[in-house]
């Protein structure tokens, strides 16, 4: 509730308690891992991205030790994001298609692709044109087998990106009027805007 208000000390005071009160016993990882990644969120949130990734990787630690898969795919996921807010690519890469890799393991299809198109998103930034092209075909691929509509548009979008960043501009309005077009159907029109903005600005060009 108080990261939901935006009260950040609160919320970071809450979670750290609970951390310590959950740390070092078994029977309450489930309980510490969410702690955990409050705090990683609240870091994020205010920008403290060392601190952030340190917290994550304590959850990746503790997940290794425990051999849960499920929350070493949460923890890499997570320290994607941050990489990707510190600007290291690279990084968000490795984290992403590793979180994929976990996701996997466990059957979790959804964040398989989600993960998947993330990779895709920071190999575009990068310009590595080609793998990106591979990572969003393959999180298509699998988002339309499980009829992930909202992924689907995101993928679309992400590929309008990759296609406009090449020149490609007629391919690029047609990826982005797809996610536009999707997410409109979900009635998700805040996730529609940047679609729209994003044909806006392929027409200017």
């Amino acid at each position: 509730a108080y990261a939901g208000e935006q009260r950040y000390p609160q919320a970071l005071a809450a979670y750290e308690q609970a951390a310590k009160i959950t740390r070092n016993k078994p029977q309450l990882a489930a309980a510490n891992t969410a702690a955990l990644t409050g705090m990683a969120q609240v870091y994020r949130a205010g920008q403290d991205f060392t601190r952030a990734a340190a917290t994550l990787e304590e959850i990746k630690s503790n997940s290794e030790k425990a051999g849960n898969d499920a929350t070493l795919a949460l923890a890499h996921n997570e320290l994607g994001k941050i990489a990707f807010d510190s600007g290291n690519y690279d990084a968000a890469i490795g984290h992403f298609k590793q979180a994929a890799e976990y996701y996997e393991y466990v059957a979790n299809r959804a964040a398989v692709a989600a993960a998947t198109n993330a990779a895709g998103a920071m190999l575009t930034v990068k310009g590595s044109y080609a793998e990106a092209q591979n990572q969003y075909k393959q999180a298509k691929s699998l988002a339309e087998r499980l009829k992930l509509n909202k992924e689907i548009a995101a993928i679309n979008n992400n590929t309008g990106v990759l296609y406009h960043m090449q020149g490609n501009f007629s391919d690029a309005l047609a990826q982005y009027r797809l996610a536009f077009d999707a997410w409109t159907k979900e009635n998700n029109p805040s996730a529609a805007l940047p679609a729209l903005l994003n044909m806006a600005v392929v027409n200017a060009d």
